[in-house]
């Protein structure tokens, strides 16, 4: 009976065993499989990486047409109000009549006068050269003669026929004839020159009086004055029935065609931000993307709540949709990297010494971890350039899990 009952308790001592052991496998396993779970992957690729410096403002006109007054008139009408966008030919004003004539008269009068002008001053430089060519053939003819005397007289004089007498005047005859020659011949040319300056001279104000005849009429037509360029009037000085002296401000408008983007720069990039520079420029209301160049930045900065800033201004193409006031993001090339092994930047650890290195698996399943080198990164990825190969898998603890499992179990508490 003894033997009997030892025997039982050996075997629910080992049946006891047996289940403890399977339960701490159980809980070995289920612990395994929690820590696994809290892992998750990366995988090594390779690709390219470009990164930006990113800098905001807003679009704006970078030119403004004046338009002003031609002629001493008063306007009848104004056909556009502040605030109007306007395309090239469209009527912007009208003039009064009587003054519409009187300026076009005016100006056919001027052009009269310049050819006036121009023909009195081709026959008086004409008759000034004549008078000067005279001048230069009579004193030609009067060197050649004493000069020909002089010859005569030296040839006597050494010959022992003349005085030495009559050698020294015909040579201070010589003098004389070749100094007036000089003269008259330097007069000549002089006023040749005065002559082609003062007809050029005149011949441009017939230029210019014609050109100014073309333009008056080119810009009111038919008593109407038409934009000249796309835009937007910003700006309206006079109203109508109100004399206006020649050159008198109308009116401003906003050339559309010159739109720029200005954006702040901060001190501390400015130095990436430079003339000449190619950018790229996004207008966030059109999604639309333009190549751009930086023409200009500032030399002063501007200080504001607490920070310093400089404006740079970059030009790009030209559209119609883009008005003035729109933001945008000017994006500045920082870095580049290509064909390079790419990991997700939440793959990347670092040791107490901040070396940077990843974890790995084993040919067992148990991880490991690898020091490795890097390079550029734009946040998100990074480039490693020693320690890795294209389609390693690595792994790191995901935060995001790792938290609800913490909240986990402190709920089952």
């Amino acid at each position: 009976m003894k033997k009997k009952k030892r025997r039982k308790k050996l075997i629910i001592a080992g049946v006891v065993i047996a289940v403890l052991v399977l339960l701490v496998v159980m809980v070995i396993n289920q612990s395994k499989k929690a820590v696994d779970n809290l892992y998750s992957t990366a995988v090594v690729t390779r690709g390219d990486m470009d990164i930006f410096y990113s800098f905001s403002g807003n679009t704006q006109l970078s030119e403004v047409k004046n338009v002003v007054s031609a002629q001493s008139w008063k306007l009848t009408q104004i056909h556009v109000k502040e605030g109007d966008k306007i395309k090239k030919g469209d009527i912007l004003y009208t003039i009064d009549e009587e003054d519409y004539k009187l300026a076009v008269a005016s100006a056919e009068s001027a052009i009269e006068t310049a050819r006036l002008s121009l023909s009195s001053t081709q026959a008086n430089m004409n008759q000034q050269i004549s008078q000067a060519q005279g001048t230069l053939n009579q004193a030609k003819l009067s060197l050649e003669d004493a000069e020909r005397t002089l010859q005569q007289t030296s040839s006597l004089f050494e010959a022992g026929l003349a005085s030495e007498q009559s050698y020294n005047q015909a040579k201070t005859a010589y003098d004389l004839a070749n100094e007036q020659y000089n003269t008259a011949n330097s007069t000549y040319q002089s006023l040749r020159n005065t002559s082609n300056i003062s007809v050029a001279s005149a011949q441009a104000q017939v230029t210019q009086a014609q050109n100014s005849y073309d333009s008056l009429v080119k810009q009111i037509g038919d008593r109407e004055v038409k934009a000249e360029v796309d835009g937007i009037v910003s700006k309206i000085y006079v109203d109508p029935d109100v004399k206006l002296n020649a050159g008198a401000l109308i009116m401003d408008i906003l050339d559309t065609d010159s739109v720029k983007a200005v954006v702040k720069v901060d001190e501390y990039d400015y130095s990436t931000m430079k003339v000449g520079n190619k950018v790229s420029v996004y207008i966030d209301a059109l999604g639309m993307e333009k190549e751009g160049t930086v023409s200009s930045i500032d030399l002063q900065a501007t200080a504001a709540a607490g920070m310093s800033y400089f404006n740079a201004e970059v030009e790009f193409e030209h559209d119609s949709s883009v008005l003035g006031g729109m933001t945008v993001e000017v994006k500045s090339l920082k870095d580049s990297t290509k064909d390079a092994l790419l990991v997700s930047m939440n793959a990347l650890q670092f040791d107490k010494q901040n070396q940077p290195y990843v974890q790995y698996k084993d040919e067992k399943g148990n991880l490991q971890i690898k020091y490795v080198t890097v390079g550029i990164n734009d946040g998100f990825q990074a480039e490693i350039l020693e320690g890795v190969n294209e389609g390693d898998v690595l792994y790191y603890i995901d935060n995001s899990l790792y938290e609800q499992l913490m909240q986990m179990q402190m709920g089952g508490n």
